[in-house]
């Protein structure tokens, strides 16, 4: 015999996905897209890159407007030596969050050591300007 609070419990699941247009599907898509990002950055701060960015991967590929996916993707990118990918990132982190200003330093980074002093320069001033006490 059902218990009469499961039966509580899953209508109510039902009609906030009635409600909120969501299927079982998309509930667990989010749960699942947060931690594929959740993983990525664990792993990054592990030192485990490759695996890290697949995760990245995958969280893009869910949540295409996320910008701290690409902003952890473009460390990731910047630790496997691929400073073009990473500035790549950077920009659509930034296109995403104009007023990130770690985006602004790390971009800035990556273009001094490129020898872009103009382009760390400006980088940089932006950063400050979005966040003095950075």
């Amino acid at each position: 015999m059902l218990n009469p609070d499961h039966i509580k419990i899953y209508g109510l699941t039902l009609i906030l996905c009635v409600l909120f247009n969501l299927s079982n599907n998309q509930l667990f898509a989010n749960i699942q897209d947060s931690s594929f990002l959740k993983k990525g950055i664990v792993k990054y701060n592990k030192g485990i890159f490759p695996s890290s960015l697949e995760d990245l991967n995958k969280a893009i590929h869910n949540e295409p407007h996320n910008f701290e996916a690409y902003y952890y993707r473009a460390l990731v990118q910047f630790e496997l030596s691929n400073y073009e990918s990473a500035i790549h990132d950077l920009n659509k982190t930034i296109e995403l969050k104009p007023t990130y200003s770690m985006a602004f330093m790390k971009r800035g980074q990556i273009r001094a050591a490129q020898k872009d002093k103009k382009g760390a320069i400006e980088d940089y001033s932006q950063a400050i300007t979005l966040d003095p006490n950075n």
